[in-house]
């Protein structure tokens, strides 16, 4: 940075990440948010917080954008002052694993925006994510990994972590869908299911099936917060079919 005649963090950042910018729009790259640390702790996520805020600085509104993978649940006080919620604060989207309805309203109080990664299952990726973007305004969503392989992946001792993929591939190319893969698809379902049903509610409003249809929905919402992860202790595993097949029938009900 000195050797370049900066005296300035942030301002070699800018200079830095302008440039990239720049060349990302001459040639219509896709948007993307840099990410800037991955669950730091301790003293790393003092430093972690004040090098947010320093590429916050360089860039208040973006683009670039900027984010990292932290937590902060909201469990440690309304003054905002825990180090994770001042990471958070310090980027333009703080990208939370562990999160609260409290937290995320504490974010969205100081002018901060939220994502969510990891704890990738069905739930997460259906009715909890549908809650989380409708009423508290997610704006993305991340689930490691299309394909993380140390060895073999049917042999889950042979790394330091279980290997975690969307897809596995045969030795002849061929894409193997996992299990994990599966119960991302099925929620994705679920939250297209209930997507479908509010569309076709608002298209067919004040009628008793809208009006059925807008129930199901926000009883179902309202029935869980924001980090209750746990969809078998909320509602038991038949829920699964049952609620699904609540869903298809309203939706069948709008479109006679």
């Amino acid at each position: 940075m000195k050797a370049a005649g900066f005296t300035d963090y942030s301002e070699f950042v800018k200079a830095i990440f302008s440039a990239i910018q720049k060349h990302s729009d001459e040639h219509n790259w896709l948007p993307v948010y840099w990410n800037l640390g991955d669950e730091p702790l301790g003293d790393d996520l003092t430093h972690s917080a004040e090098n947010a805020e320093a590429f916050r600085k360089a860039f208040p509104k973006g683009p670039p954008y900027f984010t990292a993978a932290s937590s902060y649940d909201g469990k440690d006080g309304k003054d905002g002052n825990d180090p994770h919620f001042r990471l958070g604060k310090a980027l333009h989207i703080a990208n939370w694993t562990l999160h609260s309805e409290e937290s995320i309203n504490l974010l969205h109080e100081k002018g901060g925006q939220w994502g969510f990664y990891n704890g990738g299952d069905r739930w997460s990726y259906g009715t909890y994510m549908y809650k989380a973007a409708k009423q508290f305004d997610m704006k993305f969503r991340i689930g490691w990994h299309w394909n993380a392989i140390a060895g073999d992946p049917y042999y889950a001792l042979d790394c330091r972590e279980d290997d975690y993929s969307w897809c596995n591939s045969s030795p002849s190319g061929e894409l193997i869908p996992t299990v994990y893969f599966e119960q991302l698809r099925e929620g994705v379902n679920d939250y297209r299911y209930m997507q479908t049903l509010a569309r076709l509610a608002r298209e067919h409003a004040g009628t008793p099936e809208a009006v059925s249809a807008e129930k199901l929905l926000a009883d179902r919402l309202a029935a869980f917060k924001l980090g209750d992860r746990d969809h078998d202790k909320l509602f038991g595993s038949d829920d699964w079919v049952t609620f699904r097949v609540k869903l298809s029938d309203a939706i069948e009900a709008l479109r006679k």
